[in-house]
């Protein structure tokens, strides 16, 4: 039995969202992750409400590291959720944290699964996080307002995570934001993916599924910095 499905979104006969429609009835979007592949531009995409069926949605011409990133991220945070209805047990939640040390929370994240995970996370920690789903958002957002700490997305459509933190680090959103605090969220693990991360100029990393205690740590150290 299949695991997850990956759709083409013009397909000859029935276009991917109705396909998706059909096979959510058939098996549940809790049983079967859909991700969507698309040339079609992403004003056009918007009318299909594609966001309703797909967990990922990538846009054509896909990477390879972009669709191999997507497939570990879903599949992974898939599996979590299956097997614990609680991914994360209240002793390690410290309710407090976000009154004992406020910080403003930009997450950049495309994925609606991890979207979902990591927003009712930060809220259990006591934060309100502002998310946007790609770099140009994100270095949109940081230029609109003030945050203490961005959880960078590393494989985004549009710009990906490493683009925008450079962007940042140039200076792309003001001097203050030079300083700011960027961590990075990577489904992978290898050897060599922190130093990537590193280089790019982001500050540290955090592997998905998010835990706790890591995001807490990390979160802990992460000063607030000055209008």
């Amino acid at each position: 039995m299949a695991e997850i499905a990956l759709l083409d979104m013009m397909m000859p006969g029935m276009h991917g969202v109705d396909l998706a429609d059909g096979l959510t009835a058939i098996r549940p979007r809790d049983k079967l992750p859909l991700l969507l592949l698309s040339s079609v531009s992403r004003e056009e995409l918007r009318q299909f409400h594609p966001e309703k069926f797909f967990d990922v949605i990538l846009c054509k011409p896909v990477r390879q590291s972009a669709l191999l990133d997507s497939l570990h991220t879903t599949l992974a945070t898939d599996h979590a959720l299956k097997s614990s209805p609680k991914p994360v047990s209240v002793g390690e939640i410290d309710h407090t944290l976000g009154h004992r040390h406020p910080l403003r929370v930009l997450v950049a994240e495309d994925n609606v699964v991890n979207q979902k995970l990591i927003t009712r996370l930060l809220e259990r920690l006591n934060y309100s996080p502002m998310l946007v789903d790609n770099g140009f958002a994100c270095l949109e957002a940081l230029r609109r307002s003030s945050y203490d700490v961005v959880l960078m997305d590393c494989q985004m459509p549009e710009m990906d995570g490493y683009a925008a933190t450079v962007n940042i680090r140039a200076g792309g959103t003001g001097l203050r934001n030079q300083k700011l605090r960027v961590i990075a969220l990577t489904a992978s693990a290898m050897v060599g993916d922190r130093e990537r991360c590193i280089a790019a100029g982001m500050d540290d990393y955090l592997t998905k599924p998010i835990q706790a205690p890591a995001i807490i740590q990390l979160l802990e150290a992460t000063p607030r910095m000055d209008d």
